[in-house]
C-alpha cells in the first residue's frame, strides 16, 4: 500500500519531460541536432557528443549557454540506458556552464530519483522550483519523491502546486487521488478521504479517458466504501486498457466476492496468479476462494442427503484437481496444508504429505 501512489502514477514517472530550449540547436547539422534533442540513448548520447566534439554550431563555436543545453540532453540520453553516473556528471557540467537554469536541476533530480536517492532528488527539485516557481513538473516529481520517502501529506501537497499550476496535470490528479486513499488507510478513516480521491480519480478520466491507472484508483475507493458495482465497471475499464495486469484481475476478483460472485472471483483470482507466479497473495485469494466454494458445496451435497455428514469426495473431482494444480509446486508448507485441511482424504493427500514434510 505505501506503494499505492506510485502504482497510480505508474505511467507519468516513465516519461521524462522535454524542458530544455532545444530551439538553440536548430542549424546544426540536421542528423546531430535532431539526434541530440529528440534521440534516445544511444542515438542522443552519440549526436550530443559529436557537437560537444566539435564544439561548434553552423560552422561558428557553439556559446556556453548552448553547449550546456547539450550537455544536459546527452544527461538524459545516459539516464535512458541507466547510466546514472554518467548523466549526474553531464548535468553537473551544465550546471557549471549555466547555474539559473531550473531544468538542469530539474533532470539532475530525475537520475537520483531514479537512482533511489530521494532526498538528493528533493534538492534538486527545490532549487528547480527556487528558479522557477511555476515549475508544475518540478513540483510533481518532488511530491513522488516525498511519496518515496513516505510522506504523504508533502506529497499531496506538491501534487496539488503542480495542478494549482497546471489545471490539465492527469498524472498529478492520478497521483494526489492516490495520496488520499493512502490517507484514508494511514491517517484518517473517514470515507471523506475517499470522495476526495474518486473526485481526483474523476477529473483524471475526464482529461484522459484511456488512463487504465486512473480506472483502477477509482475502482479502489469504491471498493473500499462498498460501492462493488461500480468497482467492477472500473476494473473492466482499465483491464481493457491493459489486459494483462494481474494486480487489477485479483482486485477485482476480491470485489467479486464481495459483491457474492464466487465463480467471478475465482476466474479473476486464477487470471491473476497465472499472469504473475510471484504474488504468492493472489495464488492465496484462489486458495481461500476454492476452500469457500468447496465447503459450500459440501453443505449443499449433505442437505441434499438428508443431513448426513459428507467428506471432501461431495466435491467436485476437477475442484480438487484445480486446488492441487495450484499448490503442488509452490513448495509452501501454508499452501500444502491448506490443500490437506479441505481434501484429508484426497486423491494428492499422501504426495502433500510428503511434500508438506519436505518443506517444514
Amino acid at each position: 500500500m505505501i506503494r499505492f501512489v506510485i502504482a497510480f502514477a505508474l505511467a507519468a514517472l516513465s516519461v521524462l519531460a522535454v524542458l530544455f530550449l532545444d530551439a538553440r540547436l536548430v542549424g546544426v547539422r540536421a542528423d546531430e541536432a535532431d539526434d541530440c534533442v529528440e534521440g534516445k540513448g544511444d542515438t542522443k548520447i552519440q549526436g550530443c557528443s559529436r557537437i560537444i566534439k566539435s564544439g561548434r554550431l553552423r560552422g561558428k563555436p557553439i556559446s556556453k549557454k548552448n553547449i550546456a543545453d547539450v550537455y544536459t540532453n546527452r544527461g538524459r540520453g545516459y539516464l535512458d540506458k541507466g547510466q546514472y553516473d554518467r548523466a549526474i556528471a553531464d548535468h553537473n557540467k551544465a550546471i557549471e556552464l549555466a547555474p539559473k537554469i531550473a531544468a538542469y536541476y530539474f533532470n539532475r533530480g530525475l537520475v537520483y530519483s531514479d537512482k533511489d536517492q530521494p532526498e538528493r532528488a528533493i534538492a534538486d527539485y527545490d532549487r528547480a522550483i527556487e528558479l522557477n516557481p511555476k515549475y508544475a513538473k518540478a513540483y510533481f516529481y518532488r511530491g513522488t519523491a516525498y511519496d518515496d520517502m513516505v510522506e504523504p501529506e508533502r506529497a499531496g501537497l506538491d501534487f496539488g502546486k503542480a495542478i494549482e499550476i497546471d489545471s490539465n496535470y492527469v498524472d498529478a490528479y492520478i497521483s494526489r487521488g492516490g495520496v488520499f486513499f493512502l490517507m484514508y488507510f494511514f491517517a484518517d478513516p473517514d470515507t471523506a478521504n475517499l470522495r476526495l480521491a474518486i473526485a481526483d480519480f474523476d477529473k483524471a478520466i475526464k482529461l484522459d479517458p484511456k488512463k487504465s491507472s486512473a480506472y483502477n484508483g477509482r475502482a479502489e475507493a469504491y471498493r473500499e466504501i462498498g460501492e462493488y458495482d461500480r468497482a467492477i465497471a472500473d476494473y473492466n475499464k482499465a483491464l481493457k486498457l491493459r489486459p494483462k495486469w494481474a494486480m487489477v484481475y485479483n482486485s477485482r476478483g476480491l470485489a467479486h466476492k464481495k459483491n457474492g460472485q464466487s465463480d467471478k472471483a475465482i476466474a479473476d483470482f486464477r487470471k491473476a496468479a497465472k499472469l504473475d507466479t510471484t504474488k504468492y497473495h493472489y495464488k492465496g485469494n484462489l486458495l481461500q476462494s476454492l476452500g469457500a466454494s468447496a465447503a459450500t458445496t459440501n453443505t449443499a451435497v449433505s442437505k441434499k442427503n438428508g443431513g448426513k455428514t459428507t467428506t471432501s469426495t461431495n466435491v467436485s473431482e476437477d475442484m480438487e484437481i484445480t486446488f492441487w494444480n495450484s499448490v503442488k509446486d509452490s513448495g509452501d508448507p501454508v499452501m500444502l496444508q491448506a490443500y490437506l485441511d479441505q481434501f484429508p482424504k484426497g486423491t494428492f493427500a499422501a504426495l502433500a504429505k510428503i511434500k508438506l514434510k519436505k518443506a517444514q
